[in-house]
């Protein structure tokens, strides 16, 4: 493949990633309106049923209102924590194999965070159409040109290529500048030093000799 035509294949793939993230961003934004609205419903069923265990008088308006107030916490909340890497931590690792004390309180967190994780689904659904159409710009104002012509001096060489080595052959392309557009692309590969460099993998490297589809992800392997 030349290097005209490995620039033309580029844009194709970055044209189909920037697709790929826009339709995730309209799925989120379909999607999130419907998941908080069932949230909602959710949390004023929750306050409802407390009132109600307590023989408080119930006012609907009330209970709506309130509700309706929690979402913006919610949004709130999950800027704030992490909430999937407390869920992962303490549901899907947590102990429910121990003493029966500590497999009780496991039980109960498990449990809260469960509720929890299902309250913020709407607000994580808001981040991740948010990301989709983010990443979609990225991809679309990305230096097709300059990340064609790093990948072409790479892809002329089996083995790590010194980033000096890069900057002497395209002396044009602004390194710090392409370089986060780079490490987008599948298959593209920054190796620590010394010397510091750039390499490609096999996938990348097949689908350029055949101008086939990237992987969603680079197969890490060791470049001599």
């Amino acid at each position: 493949m030349d290097f005209q035509t490995l620039e033309i294949w580029l844009a194709g793939q970055s044209h189909k990633k920037a697709k790929a993230c826009q339709r995730q961003g309209v799925i989120g934004s379909v999607l999130c309106p419907i998941v908080l609205l069932l949230t909602w419903g959710m949390i004023f069923g929750i306050l409802e049923l407390f009132s109600r265990r307590h023989d408080w008088e119930g006012n609907t308006i009330l209970l709506l209102v309130a509700s309706f107030m929690v979402l913006p916490l919610l949004f709130l909340g999950n800027w704030l924590i992490s909430l999937g890497k407390l869920y992962e931590e303490h549901f899907i690792e947590g102990s429910f194999s121990g003493p029966a004390g500590r497999y009780s309180v496991g039980g109960r967190l498990a449990i809260l965070l469960l509720i929890a994780w299902i309250l913020f689904t709407g607000p994580q659904i808001f981040q991740w159409a948010r990301k989709g159409f983010r990443e979609a710009r990225k991809w679309r104002e990305q230096d097709t040109h300059g990340c064609a012509a790093v990948i072409w001096v790479l892809a002329t060489r089996h083995k790590r290529v010194p980033i000096e080595e890069v900057e002497r052959e395209l002396p044009w392309v602004n390194l710090d500048v392409l370089f986060p557009q780079l490490m987008r692309i599948p298959g593209f590969l920054h190796l620590p030093g010394p010397p510091e460099g750039f390499g490609l993998n096999d996938t990348i490297r097949a689908a350029i000799r055949t101008g086939g589809d990237l992987g969603e992800e680079p197969v890490k392997v060791q470049l001599s």
